[in-house]
């Protein structure tokens, strides 16, 4: 199911008080191996992790925070629904807090598009900067709160998510 409120551009007050991490370009990054175990849409993205701890590297933060420069695995444009997908295809910054194994599945993801898409200073091949953070997680959920960036600092989009945590045994 999904929710969708459209609108043209209206007058208003406008300001953007976010910024863009600070982080390696993506082709200074290497491009991590897929795993057997990892889900399909991890074989759809070509994710460079450059914020945060890297998942499953076996260190743990004392920050839920991650992110990646990512795109299609076949280039093409981001456009809305890509931008909608990848708000959803990163490993979530509560494994870098976590030794216990677990399955954290979305229960619901709002999208907000900040820009024109696809943006038109990007590239069919461009990365996308996506970057995620955890503040609050409790009783079985969490919350994630993301930010996607263009390579020249606009921002794309923003999400948040609420997601349930089952522990693996």
């Amino acid at each position: 199911m999904a929710i969708a409120a459209c609108s043209k551009p209206r007058e208003g007050p406008a300001f953007n008080d976010l910024t863009m991490p600070a982080v390696p370009l993506a082709a200074e990054l290497p491009s991590p191996p897929i795993f057997d175990e990892a889900p399909p849409i991890a074989r759809r993205w070509d994710i460079r992790w450059a914020l945060g701890v890297h998942p499953f590297s076996g260190e743990r933060s004392e920050v839920a925070v991650g992110g990646a420069w990512a795109r299609l695995e076949h280039p093409q444009p981001l456009d809305a629904p890509a931008i909608a997908a990848l708000a959803d295809a990163l490993v979530p910054p509560v494994f870098a807090r976590s030794e216990t194994p677990m399955v954290v599945p979305t229960v619901d993801l709002t999208v907000h598009f900040r820009s024109t898409l696809p943006h038109p200073g990007m590239a069919p091949d461009d990365f996308a900067l996506a970057a995620f953070r955890t503040n609050v997680a409790a009783d079985g959920f969490l919350e994630e709160d993301g930010e996607i960036w263009a390579p020249d600092g606009t921002l794309l989009a923003q999400s948040r998510q609420l997601a349930a945590i089952f522990p693996m045994a």
